[in-house]
């Protein structure tokens, strides 16, 4: 066997019989096999499953698909009565719920979408909500965020739970102005499965909820409010004394003049979105009552100037100041006084407070709540 084995090595080393490519092949040292690391291995998987999972936790957002649908403003028209709803409550979930005090227009056997405004008949009267849901959906609340067959519906400022961070701010929070009190509402999560003619809607009686309407409960789709336009004017007078304190805000400009006047000067200023003056012919008396106005004043200048439009603006005081020419004055002591009129649009009486300054002027010492 060992002369074997040398003949073959001897012939390996000859240039026959073999070519040179077979014999480098033959000739050659096999590698050493690579032993795995198995340890490695682990650990490399692991550290993948552990990153996958803290970007799934702290992107929850990732996981979840979205969608969004379009809504048409509201429009402000001028028609007739038919149309016209006065509703109990308006639950409206968007930068027009500012609207929600105001007589609507609806359309009848409107088709409904996702974010539409939807008038109904429920046991409290007519109400106006947002469409949350349509036939056939699956639609969950969840901290103010709604899912609809587990998707994140956006629309209305509508897509991120609210949170202790974000609830008290007005331009972060889609419902922070239909809370029942001065605190946040709870939410009351729940989850709704509408059957064939169903709808969810948001729903705050009693707290942030949402619940189902069916078809014949609904009126129509809110297409827009009502138009109205004010019933009073500046007089010429007026009228120059409002350019005059505008110029110099010197508030004796206003020594000698009516209340009434002075109060429809306070209110067209509101109107144009006029703060400087709107500000500045407010009273001067300080006691707690002028104190928590000014202070409540601050708080919706901001939401004014990030929601409101002078039209809007305009509309709401014609509506709200509706028959404040014919208003009368009564000095209930020697430094206050009470304003009364009665609304051409609704009939009822609306009153609101004048306080006298130590010059002997009469100023402002109200305001229209917005939330």
């Amino acid at each position: 066997m060992k002369e074997f084995k040398d003949k073959l090595k001897e012939e390996l080393q000859s240039e026959v019989p073999f070519t040179a490519d077979v014999k480098k092949r033959l000739m050659q040292i096999p590698p050493k096999r690579q032993q795995t690391n198995w340890k490695v291995q682990t650990i490399a998987v692991s550290a993948c499953i552990l990153l996958t999972f803290l970007i799934i936790t702290q992107f929850p957002q990732l996981s979840k698909q979205t969608f969004s649908s379009e809504v048409e403003p509201l429009s402000i028209i001028t028609t007739d009565s038919s149309n016209v709803i006065d509703p109990e409550y308006a639950f409206l979930l968007g930068d027009q719920w500012m609207l929600r005090g105001l007589p609507m227009i609806v359309e009848e056997n409107a088709q409904l979408n996702y974010g539409d405004y939807v008038a109904y008949y429920s046991t409290n009267g007519i109400v106006v909500s947002t469409v949350l849901g349509l036939s056939g959906d699956k639609v969950h609340m969840d901290q103010g965020q709604i899912l609809v067959n587990d998707k994140i519906l956006h629309v209305h400022g509508l897509g991120e739970k609210i949170t202790n961070d974000n609830e008290d701010n007005p331009l972060q929070n889609p419902y922070f102005f239909h809370n029942i009190s001065k605190v946040m509402d709870d939410f009351i999560n729940k989850e709704e499965m509408t059957k064939k003619g169903e709808f969810v809607i948001y729903d705050n009686q009693s707290g942030h909820t949402i619940t189902t309407i069916t078809d014949a409960q609904i009126i129509g789709k809110v297409i827009g409010v009502q138009n109205f336009k004010p019933t009073f004017s500046l007089s010429t007078d007026e009228k120059k004394l409002y350019d005059a304190f505008k110029e110099s805000l010197d508030i004796e400009l206003f020594r000698g003049v009516s209340p009434l006047s002075i109060a429809k000067i306070y209110i067209v200023a509101e109107m144009e979105l006029d703060y400087e003056i709107y500000n500045a012919l407010f009273t001067t008396v300080e006691d707690p009552s002028t104190k928590q106005i000014r202070k409540y004043n601050e708080k919706a200048q901001k939401v004014r100037e990030a929601y409101f439009t002078k039209e809007i603006q305009q509309l709401i005081s014609a509506y709200v100041f509706a028959g404040l020419e014919n208003g009368t004055f009564r000095e209930i002591n020697d430094t206050l006084g009470e304003i009364s009129y009665i609304s051409p649009i609704n009939g009822s009486e609306t009153s609101f407070n004048m306080r006298k300054n130590k010059k002997g002027i009469w100023q402002p010492a109200f305001s229209r709540a917005l939330y």
